[in-house]
């Protein structure tokens, strides 16, 4: 019997020890390519054949929208709609030949509506044509690394060799997610210009409130396609499914996995306290009132570091609770707090150090700085 009960918790403990070790087992997605990417730190939280290439749909349209603004387009620039515009088909503004629409109009459409027609409508009219556009959307892929991808057109629909892959499109959303102003278009749920009214298809952005941009896609032959990132706890990650039926969902369950992977760390005040010389003699302890307690990804917490911004030094004549400077806790890249520093006690020459020697030291330190 005791060597029953002793078999039967060792193999308890296997499988409690197999489940923490391999913690991106507990999600269970129905995409058929996926990855969970925290953005600040490059960690990897979940993933299913995410370099395997795939037809991307209109996820391609980031790509699109972060080249035309990197091409300096402006909401009053004005572009004419052509017949090959007219003629892509899918989803679309329905805009005339002929007719004239300004950049804002243009940027709302291809990403609230994943209007194909605004799509080739930008690229022929910010490059000499629309092969001159996708040409440099190939090459901003190969500057963001995106080794699975090559984009036959702007805007996603079908075309032979048009291929990206999961983490090809995180990389895409982590650099769109440093546009401001493309991330300001993203998250907009809804825009009117004249008679055309918008509505963004992300549907997370109502669903998660950490959720502030992303694109949806989706053809016959790529099936459901969902790029998306949300904040959490101060961090950014995104998410990326591809042919998924269950796309709503399967972000949801990435992002609630993402905040239950974070843990409370603390840091006292001796943690984070820092010395500096003083002028002519002595040093100067620097501290802050009390620990700071942050919430951090337990895949970090052992990786944290503590970054200063202090002078090399200080004068004498400074008096205790004086702030000095701050202390950041970065975690993976991103400042997960910041805390001041203020002088633990007055700094003042000892009264050894009051001679022409210290005198001579204050002015060089003075001429330093």
């Amino acid at each position: 019997m005791f060597l029953l009960n002793y078999l039967r918790g060792v193999f308890l403990l296997t499988i409690l020890l197999l489940l923490f070790a391999c913690p991106c087992s507990a999600l269970q997605l129905s995409a058929d390519k996926a990855i969970l990417l925290d953005a600040s730190s490059g960690d990897i939280l979940y993933e299913k054949d995410a370099d395997a290439p795939a037809p991307p749909a209109s996820t391609t349209k980031l790509m699109t929208a972060l080249v035309a603004l990197e091409c300096g387009i402006k909401a009053d620039d004005m572009f004419e709609v052509s017949h090959a515009a007219v003629s892509v088909g899918g989803s679309s503004l329905y805009l005339q030949a002929g007719e004239r629409v300004d950049g804002e109009t243009l940027l709302y459409g291809l990403l609230l509506e994943s209007a194909n027609d605004a799509a080739v409508v930008l690229a022929e009219g910010l490059c000499e044509t629309e092969a001159d556009f996708v040409r440099r959307m190939n090459e901003k892929a190969a500057e963001l690394g995106m080794t699975e991808t090559h984009f036959e057109n702007p805007h996603g629909m079908p075309a032979e060799g048009h291929l990206s892959s999961a983490a090809d499109l995180a990389r895409l959303m982590c650099a769109a997610s440093q546009n401001a102003r493309l991330m300001e278009l993203l998250c907009t749920q809804t825009y009117s210009s004249g008679s055309r009214f918008m509505t963004n298809h992300n549907k997370l952005l109502e669903r998660i409130p950490a959720c502030d941009g992303g694109k949806t896609g989706y053809t016959k032959a790529a099936g459901r396609c969902l790029v998306s990132t949300a904040v959490i706890c101060g961090r950014r990650y995104v998410a990326v499914t591809l042919d998924d039926p269950d796309d709503w969902d399967d972000h949801g369950e990435m992002y609630a996995y993402a905040e239950n992977l974070q843990t409370t760390v603390f840091f006292s005040y001796t943690d984070i306290s820092r010395k500096l010389p003083v002028a002519g003699g002595g040093e100067l302890l620097c501290t802050s009132v009390g620990g700071i307690r942050i919430s951090v990804p337990v895949y970090l917490k052992d990786k944290l570091e503590v970054s200063y911004e202090l002078p090399r030094f200080v004068y004498p004549g400074i008096c205790r609770g004086t702030q000095i400077g701050t202390a950041k806790i970065i975690a993976g890249g991103c400042v997960s707090s910041a805390v001041s520093l203020y002088a633990a006690e007055d700094a003042s020459l000892p009264v050894k150090a009051e001679t022409v020697w210290s005198r001579i030291c204050s002015y060089i330190f003075g001429w330093l700085q």
